[in-house]
C-alpha cells in the first residue's frame, strides 16, 4: 500500500505535474518514473495543468502489478479522461 500524503518531492517542495514531465504512451495515457519527478511517496492526489486541470486521484485497487509485485500506481484525472501511471523505480 502506498504512503498517501500531500504531494511533495524529496526536498519537501510541492510538485505540479505538467505534460513536459511525463511521456504520453497512448492517447490520454501518460507515464513517468517516480524518481524523474522526485517522489519519495505516492500521494492521494497530484496537481496538474494537464487535461481539464483537475488533479490526478489515486484510488485503492489501482496498483500496477508485474509478476505479482507492485510496480507502480495508476492515477485518474478527476472528472477527466486521462490517466497517469507512476512507476516505482
Amino acid at each position: 500500500m502506498p504512503n498517501l500524503r500531500t504531494m511533495s518531492n524529496l526536498n519537501g517542495e510541492d510538485i505540479r505535474i505538467t505534460a513536459e514531465d511525463v511521456l504520453e504512451v497512448q492517447p490520454h495515457r501518460f507515464m513517468v518514473e517516480a524518481s524523474q519527478i522526485g517522489l519519495d511517496h505516492f500521494p492521494k492526489q497530484i496537481q496538474t495543468n494537464m487535461g481539464n486541470g483537475n488533479p490526478f486521484m489515486f484510488e485503492h485497487g489501482q496498483e500496477i502489478l508485474v509478476n505479482g509485485e507492485i510496480a507502480g500506481y495508476r492515477y485518474y484525472q478527476k472528472f477527466g479522461c486521462i490517466t497517469l501511471n507512476i512507476y516505482n523505480d
